[in-house]
């Protein structure tokens, strides 16, 4: 008959329950609390409001999807001279750049009047009253605010206008449209490099996106659209640049 071992296991502890309620508090189960943190969440709230702006209009990013139509009566006052004036309609343009957007222009003041400063098909360079094409385009002009939160220092507004107003009487650059235009095609996109280069100044006329992206580089001291030459600049480059930021869309 075979000889029982006796069992030596330790004999079970009895760990009192701890109620992690008990009185009535709940325990803090946050362990990344640390100090400062009241601080920081009270600086991200202000950014946020700075970012949304005194108009009420979010201004992180320049997408138009929620526009904000208002009256251009009550905000003329509100564009400030080298604004950029974005033109939206569905055409080829804004179809091959990935957009909305087919012509761009400059806003600029002049005792007490507002223009829209523009190099346009079948008319060339030329200021307009900017009441007039609000007119004739209604909800179809978008209003960028240049250098938002002076962010760029160095920018010169009056040197960008000064270049815009400039060009009027010039022709259209139809030439350079045009090359821009093929280098949209796959063939084409498969053996040409795009052009960075600036230093290279196209001695043809101008069409709108370049001829506001020459103002501000030039006259204005900033480029708007990094590692793109001026004569590939389209009006959605414009639009994409964080040199802009969209505000409002006027209707009459």
């Amino acid at each position: 008959m075979s000889k029982r071992t006796p069992d030596r296991s330790p004999a079970p502890i009895d760990v009192p329950r701890i109620d992690p309620f008990e009185g009535g508090q709940e325990p803090n189960w946050n362990l990344c609390d640390t100090p400062g943190t009241v601080e920081e969440d009270a600086s991200a709230t202000a950014r946020r409001q700075v970012a949304r702006g005194s108009d009420g209009e979010k201004k992180k990013m320049n997408s138009t999807k929620h526009r904000n139509h208002v009256c251009y009566g009550e905000v003329r006052e509100r564009i400030e001279d080298g604004d950029l004036l974005l033109f939206r309609r569905r055409n080829l343009i804004s179809i091959a750049g990935r957009g909305e957007h087919t012509h761009a222009a400059k806003a600029g003041w002049w005792d007490g009047d507002l223009f829209c400063l523009e190099v346009r098909e079948l008319a060339g360079g030329r200021a307009v009253t900017l009441s007039s094409q609000v007119e004739r385009w209604p909800g179809r002009i978008d209003v960028y605010q240049t250098n938002p939160e002076g962010r760029w220092p160095e920018y010169d507004r009056a040197g960008a206008g000064r270049f815009m107003r400039r060009l009027a009487g010039c022709q259209y650059g139809w030439v350079n449209l045009i090359a821009v235009s093929f280098l949209h095609l796959p063939w084409i996109r498969l053996c040409v490099r795009p052009d960075t280069d600036d230093r290279a100044i196209s001695r043809r006329p101008p069409f709108c996106s370049q001829a506001v992206a020459m103002a501000d580089r030039i006259g204005g001291g900033v480029d708007p659209v990094r590692h793109l030459t001026d004569r590939l600049t389209e009006p959605c480059d414009l639009a994409r640049s964080p040199f802009y930021r969209y505000r409002f869309t006027l209707d009459p």
